[in-house]
């Protein structure tokens, strides 16, 4: 047996599953469309970091490069200058006007070398050891010896001339060498602090773990926008930074391209992309987003949606239940109707329902209810009469009411195919003109319908009615006149006669319904009318055989002659005085019934 549900909760399993499929489509839609968004501004934002880190980098080499090559016209001669302070207002005017420079160098091939380092702050001074006043480093290296002399904002040495115990020591973080060669066997070099490329990076990021780092062509870490710079004197690298991700950016061959790469579990964006400052002045930036946080928004969005959609499936599936128990009981309530129906059971209230398809259902169901009755009412009414000529009228009355329609007539074949009008009715009263007798084969309307194996309609025009029909002209004068011919056929599909019924043509055409149940009852109509006529027939041979009967009886003995003609008459008398007395309790019973 197939598993049936309430209508209720298939309704509101089925609104929740569409509205959980169309919140999550609109979610998914939503989330590709975000991440598509977001993972797009990353990449735009990379290549906007890209740019400006260029241009900052190119903004400070160019210019120190160009300065670089002014302040080495200055310097012709091969050797460095005695003492090495002589020019050491030159090289202090030079980092003056660049102070992005961390130091500027002077080197022969003899290996000697002298450097100026600038001492901004405490922290530069603190870490090389110099008098709370000093402000730049001097360091010369020659074969024989290496000294460090300090001095102040105005060149004022402070102090003696230091023994230098090695190379200087790194006072500005990550930097990047420009080199100009002054004379045969004469440089000279500047190293430029990369520390606001770092801090520029460090702000261009998209999200907390965002990376970002430049390196140079040998590999070595000129500016990072993640770690602590080391304050060794080697060149820091992504190792030494503990920055995995960008080596493995490095690591991977593509280049100017959005790569997705996986690190430890974790999705990052990356781009790699290489390019020149200046010729010969290569360096590599790359950079490195979590699809995490950058996703987080497209994610927050995703279950937003997914959030609203259960909410409102949580507002709204009680709104569908208590909705669906409505049309539910309207249908339940049908249901019993019809069941009622089927045990001949009607009434004439239906349930009603806000469902304009339910109320319809409700209604027709109601019709088929009250027209089963009436069918089974008239069936019954003809069933119990018992007079032929009352029959017939009875069944003109019955469907001209069934029909709607204001004139009815019956007619029977009689011998020699001729229809006879047998009893007829008109709803204005009596009937102005009898209606007459029809040959089928001379009246085409009604051999049409007699034809047919429906009911046939047809309009006559008050002008021209057509033969056997003008009679109607004086129940309808002037008039349009709507007919409707039903042919009467028994069980065997034999045709007893026509049913007429007419009506003024300003009416609607005949109800498709109201006809389909005249049609039927039809069949009951001719049913009855042949066994009312076997009847009548019966009775007449019978009636003629007690007369045949009577009569020679009468002839027989001439002491009883006129006996049986005279005891039915007496009968009569007898009869018509019971149901005359007022006292009699047979005193409404029909003339035909008395005797």
């Amino acid at each position: 047996m197939r598993n049936t549900y309430p209508f209720h909760v298939l309704t509101a399993a089925l609104f929740s599953l569409v509205t959980l499929l169309v919140g999550g489509t609109i979610g998914a839609v939503a989330y590709t469309q975000q991440r598509q968004l977001l993972l797009t501004a990353v990449s735009d934002i990379f290549a906007r970091s890209l740019r400006e880190s260029q241009s900052e980098l190119a903004a400070t080499y160019l210019p120190v490069q160009a300065q670089l090559g002014m302040l080495a016209a200055a310097i012709q001669k091969p050797g460095l200058p005695e003492p090495p302070e002589r020019h050491l207002d030159m090289f202090v005017r030079f980092l003056e006007s660049n102070p992005g420079i961390s130091s500027i160098t002077v080197e022969r091939k003899s290996s000697e070398r002298l450097t100026v380092t600038p001492l901004p702050h405490a922290d530069a001074r603190r870490r090389v050891d110099a008098p709370p006043q000093a402000a730049y480093r001097l360091d010369l290296a020659q074969e024989r010896r290496s000294t460090t002399r300090f001095f102040d904002a105005g060149l004022a040495p402070l102090g003696g001339v230091r023994a230098m115990p090695g190379a200087p020591a790194p006072v500005g973080g990550p930097s990047l060498s420009v080199s100009h060669v002054a004379a045969p066997g004469v440089s000279l070099s500047a190293n430029i602090g990369l520390k606001h490329l770092s801090a520029n990076l460090s702000r261009q990021r998209v999200t907390p773990s965002t990376q970002l780092g430049m390196l140079d062509s040998a590999g070595h870490l000129l500016a990072s926008s993640h770690g602590a710079w080391p304050e060794a004197t080697d060149p820091p690298t992504l190792a030494s930074m503990d920055l995995p991700i960008l080596a493995a950016v490095v690591a991977q061959p593509v280049r100017g391209r959005i790569v997705t790469l996986e690190l430890d579990g974790r999705r990052w964006t990356t781009l790699a992309q290489a390019s020149e400052i200046a010729p010969g002045i290569a360096t590599l930036m790359v950079m490195a987003a979590p699809h995490d946080e950058v996703l987080a928004g497209a994610d927050q969005i995703l279950q937003r949606t997914l959030l609203i959609t259960l909410a409102g499936l949580g507002l709204i599936v009680p709104l569908i239940w208590w909705m669906s128990r409505r049309i539910t009981d309207s249908l339940r309530r049908l249901a019993e109707t019809a069941a009622n129906a089927k045990a001949f059971r009607f009434s004439s209230e239906s349930p009603r329902s806000v469902v304009r398809e339910v109320d319809a259902l409700s209604r027709t169901i109601q019709q088929m209810g009250a027209t089963m009755q009436r069918f089974l009412e008239i069936s019954a009414r003809l069933a119990t009469e018992h007079h032929f000529d009352e029959l017939l009228d009875a069944i003109v009355a019955e469907a001209i009411a069934g029909a709607e329609a204001g004139a009815g007539a019956v007619y029977l074949f009689k011998e020699n195919r001729l229809l006879q009008p047998m009893a007829w009715r008109w709803m204005g009263g009596k009937a102005p003109l009898a209606p007459f007798a029809v040959v089928p084969q001379e009246a085409p309307i009604f051999d049409t319908a007699l034809a047919r194996p429906n009911p046939a309609q047809f309009v006559l025009s008050p002008g021209y009615l057509q033969p056997g029909l003008e009679w109607l002209g004086a129940w309808f004068p002037g008039q349009s006149i709507q007919v409707l011919l039903v042919p009467l056929r028994n069980r065997s599909g034999d045709t007893l006669g026509l049913l007429l019924l007419a009506r003024s043509a300003t009416h609607e055409p005949y109800d498709p319904a109201l006809v389909a149940f005249i049609d039927a009852l039809s069949g009951t109509m001719a049913v009855t009318i042949e066994k009312q006529s076997v009847l009548e027939s019966r009775k007449a041979l019978l009636d003629g055989v007690i007369r045949m009967i009577a009569s020679a009886t009468d002839a027989r003995s001439p002491y009883t002659g006129g006996h049986c003609q005279r005891v039915p008459e007496l009968v009569d008398l007898l009869a018509e005085a019971v149901a005359t007395h007022p006292a009699s309790p047979y005193r409404h019973a029909a003339e035909g019934e008395r005797s």
